[in-house]
């Protein structure tokens, strides 16, 4: 599963993927190339998200409580899909309207895809986030924002080359901003400091 031997030399699988969703050979050709750009992805992403987040929040507090008085919070799932759903449909809305303010249009159906696929960096993520560990937590999800913004800025990159400095400084600081937004409301609405770690 992770090592390809029909190789000469045998690979690490998982930086091979990497490398081919930065190509124009991999990802950016299967959405950005054809007419019927791939949602089921995306929408598997984001649930499993909101599953992961609920399933590593409720952790999360149960560790910090030391096995007293703790009540799982149901809330975490409607809340999830919120952030979750949220930033992948709407803040989609904007990079579309953005792209199209500045003359270069681009479909909404691949922006929503190409968000979704630059959350799949915080399923691990999040579920490591369950050790009660503060500086660890903002650390991990800091990692998570980082790479995921990378990878908008990579496969933006040939519609962001058409345009002036001025309007790829607006995208870029829109995906900086977007991303610094879900990773703050990610770490205080499931991963908040408690009274002991203060």
């Amino acid at each position: 599963f992770f090592f390809s031997s029909r190789r000469r030399h045998t690979r690490f699988l998982p930086v091979s993927w990497a490398r081919r969703c930065v190509q124009e050979t991999g990802y950016q050709r299967r959405v950005h190339g054809e007419n019927n750009p791939d949602l089921y992805g995306p929408f598997w992403i984001y649930t499993t998200l909101v599953v992961v987040l609920a399933i590593s929040g409720n952790f999360g507090r149960y560790y910090e409580s030391n096995n007293q008085n703790f009540s799982y919070d149901f809330s975490f799932v409607p809340l999830g899909a919120s952030i979750i759903y949220g930033f992948g449909f709407i803040f989609p809305i904007v990079m579309w309207v953005i792209f199209k303010c500045v003359s270069n249009p681009i479909s909404y159906i691949t922006t929503v895809c190409t968000y979704g696929y630059s959350l799949c960096v915080f399923i691990p993520v999040i579920l490591i986030c369950a050790i009660p560990i503060n500086l660890l937590r903002w650390l991990l999800v800091g990692y998570a924002g980082i790479s995921s913004s990378l990878f908008l800025i990579v496969n933006f990159k040939a519609e962001m080359d058409r345009l002036f400095l001025g309007h790829k400084n607006i995208i870029l600081i829109f995906i900086g901003s977007t991303q610094l937004l879900l990773i703050i409301a990610l770490k205080l609405k499931f991963f908040e400091v408690t009274l002991d770690d203060k």
